[in-house]
């Protein structure tokens, strides 16, 4: 019997919060001009000389008494008036709770859908991840968010999962990698990083890179991760400027045999979270040369950093220099790579490091 009855008072209930919810927003707003304006002009025709009719007055009794059930201190004194209160706190206090469960119902639906990854993003500068592999994409995540230089917001594209497996970490986007309305949820177009990767199929990544590097600004950098390495003539036949990674593994394998703890090595040098990785910097275009000895004492000396190579442009294609003489020169335009436990982008002096600049 009482389970009954808690059944006929959860469809109750259900059926009630189906009709607030589905109310539309112009009906409550004709519900509460009647209640406001209708329990008004009744009440000024039973009582024309009380103070409640006065407009300073009655919107207080109405919020107070009408619609939230409180006590505003003035009350109608006759009959008619009376009625008039009953029948407008039912519109008042109908208009309060269904604006309320309106509100909170709509606020609920748009946190959903973000969090389903369904709704357009508003973003630029930011990161972007086309594709997802749970453990790969985890790591990289992690050390994306790890890497708090610059602070680029990051967001996740996938197909895979329905909501955001990286809360709090990354935007997420639910969605096909290749479709065009996708990426423009994901803000493709104003992106400044794109990283491809978490695909089944090379294929099928050369596909998704061809609508990404279309949907991409000319000065994006596109990383597209390949499991074989002929893939990676496709992807320069497109664009000559995204940078493929392919497979470490069998590097690696030759790395261990010749070399015993190579791996250990590299796995350090590649991790962002642990101390004694390598980052490379950007060298301000007013930097006059300076031998490259001088940058290695000074970045050892002053910033516990490891210059250890260089390139001679800013592009993602030029290969490093790696170990170089130190009367080799630098200058402006070039990349420095270094070793160091964080980044030290920020608090390079490069105009103390070189005084000829400066002036």
């Amino acid at each position: 019997m009482k389970n009954e009855r808690k059944n006929v008072q959860g469809k109750f209930i259900d059926v009630v919060y189906s009709l607030v919810i589905n109310l539309k927003w112009r009906y409550l707003v004709i519900l509460f001009l009647t209640s406001f304006f209708g329990g008004w002009v009744a009440v000024e025709h039973f009582e024309p000389h009380a103070s409640i009719v006065s407009p300073s007055v009655y919107w207080w009794y109405f919020v107070n008494d009408v619609m939230r059930g409180g006590y505003s201190g003035y009350s109608p004194t006759t009959i008619g008036g009376r009625l008039t209160a009953l029948v407008s706190f039912f519109g008042g206090g109908l208009f309060f709770i269904s604006t309320m469960c309106k509100s909170l119902a709509v606020v609920h639906e748009k946190f959903q859908t973000k969090k389903k990854g369904l709704v357009r993003l508003k973003m630029k500068d930011h990161i972007v991840l086309l594709g997802y592999r749970p453990r790969e994409t985890g790591d990289l995540v992690r050390q994306l968010v790890s890497d708090h230089i610059g602070n680029h917001s990051i967001v996740l594209v996938t197909r895979h999962v329905t909501e955001n497996p990286f809360p709090g970490m990354v935007e997420f986007v639910q969605g096909d990698t290749s479709e065009d309305e996708v990426l423009e949820r994901a803000c493709v177009s104003t992106a400044k990083t794109i990283v491809i990767s978490g695909h089944e199929l090379d294929e099928r990544t050369v596909a998704v890179t061809i609508v990404a590097n279309s949907k991409a600004r000319k000065d994006a950098h596109i990383v597209v991760y390949l499991e074989k390495h002929e893939y990676a003539r496709f992807i320069k036949a497109v664009n000559p400027h995204i940078e493929c990674v392919t497979s470490l593994r069998s590097s690696l394998i030759a790395q261990a045999t010749l070399n015993p703890g190579s791996t250990q090595l590299i796995r350090e040098l590649v991790s962002i979270n642990h101390p004694g990785t390598n980052f490379r910097i950007n060298i301000p275009d007013f930097v006059q040369p300076i031998p490259f000895g001088q940058v290695l004492a000074i970045f050892n000396g002053e910033y516990r950093a490891i210059a250890i190579g260089y390139t001679t442009d800013q592009s993602c294609e030029s290969a490093p220099i790696l170990n170089p003489s130190a009367d080799a020169m630098l200058r402006g335009g070039m990349s420095l790579f270094y070793i160091a436990e964080h980044r030290i982008d920020e608090v390079v002096d490069w105009r103390a490091l070189n005084p000829v600049s400066g002036t």
